[in-house]
């Protein structure tokens, strides 16, 4: 549209459509549907009623196979796009394509409680979310906030941890809220009112202690496989740094297959997390340090053959590359959430290590997000 790319949510290809556009700039337009004179078969019924407005997911207008099929190909295309790599993609699909999320963060304006309407700030107003929890969806009718933000997490056993932040008083019955769910917290800004502010994860047969702020999966079932592969890569003779290392999730659950686990964060509360990890799942040749990833490598030992990263969005800080680069690293495992970071970085690393495997794993489902794991090996 006017010689611009433009993105149509909601839009299949083969559908002949009207669109508006909401948004231009001047490398492309974003546009709406309104209306569908030509449909595709592939497209569905959205089994969410707040499909559309709410801008939590993408893909429902798909059924779940299409779009793993449609992230699989996805995530195809931008690699070779964008890093030169044509390669096959083993794209894993998640047992559970609903009710799999064991967090979510609400926003509250008005006494409106949801999240936000695509490319805006308004919110929808929701009582239940299909992608989230039982356990999760429980918890929302009880909160009484006019205005702020509230984050559920929810673990293996349906205990729960709710941390509000807003300026208004909070009319919460934390006593009927008991009675009904199994609450281990309540923060109000930033302060315990209730319980504690932690709880122990399972995955598999591994425990982990994580916070209200600590970053952990949100999909189980898709991390539990992403350990499967991860922990196939590595081999007893290897010393494995765990960059962006979080409550230890990946470093310690590949540490019995390992020589040392070396892990990094810039959370403080999540290295406390790894540390007590270590001592829950019995391990003993790990050790965790706190600071920014790229300021802690130049102390690393010099024996690190293989590298684990799962950065955020951004991908990779230029002086982690070049750790990667200039140091004697024989295998980089990439955990990824954006194939676009992910792409530009695979292009600078491919100077001195060849991609050898790349997975697509469905942790979000329903949604454009997809996550990855790219195997890379020395030349």
């Amino acid at each position: 549209v006017n010689n611009l790319i433009t993105f149509v949510r909601n839009a299949l290809p083969n559908e002949i459509v009207k669109i508006k556009l909401i948004k231009e700039t001047r490398k492309y337009n974003i546009g709406e549907v309104i209306e569908y004179i030509k449909k595709a078969p592939e497209r569905k019924e959205a089994f969410c009623p707040y499909y559309g407005g709410c801008g939590g997911c993408d893909l429902e207008h798909l059924s779940y196979e299409d779009s793993v099929k449609f992230k699989k190909e996805t995530l195809a295309n931008i690699l070779k796009k964008f890093a030169g790599i044509d390669t096959e993609v083993n794209f894993i699909a998640s047992d559970k394509d609903t009710h799999y999320r064991n967090k979510i963060s609400l926003k509250i304006e008005k006494g409106k409680i949801g999240f936000y309407e695509e490319e805006t700030h308004d919110i929808v107003d929701i009582t239940y979310c299909y992608l989230a929890k039982e356990s999760i969806n429980k918890i929302i009718p009880y909160l009484k906030v006019n205005n702020g933000s509230v984050l559920i997490r929810s673990n293996y056993n349906d205990e729960i941890i709710i941390e509000i932040n807003s300026r208004d008083k909070i009319d919460l019955d934390i006593d009927e809220l008991s009675k009904e769910n199994k609450i281990v917290g309540i923060i109000l800004n930033n302060k315990i009112i209730y319980g504690e502010d932690h709880f122990i994860e399972r995955v598999g047969h591994m425990l982990f202690q994580v916070h209200s702020k600590s970053f952990f999966q949100v999909n189980l079932d898709i991390a539990l496989k992403a350990l499967e592969i991860i922990k196939k890569e590595v081999g007893k003779e290897d010393t494995v740094l765990d960059a962006y290392c979080g409550v230890g999730f990946l470093g310690l659950a590949v540490a019995s297959k390992v020589k040392k686990v070396y892990g990094v964060e810039v959370v403080q509360s999540a290295i406390l997390d790894a540390l007590l990890n270590m001592k829950i799942n019995k391990i003993e040749n790990a050790k965790f340090m706190l600071g920014k990833s790229e300021d802690v490598l130049d102390n690393l030992p010099e024996d690190i053959n293989a590298v684990i990263v799962d950065p955020p969005r951004e991908g990779l800080k230029s002086n982690v590359k070049d750790f990667l680069l200039n140091r004697d690293i024989n295998k980089i495992i990439y955990m990824s959430c954006n194939p676009f970071t992910l792409a530009r970085d695979l292009k600078e690393l491919k100077d001195k290590y060849i991609v050898e495997k790349v997975y697509g794993l469905d942790m979000f489902c329903y949604t454009k997000h997809i996550e990855s794991i790219v195997i890379l090996k020395k030349f």
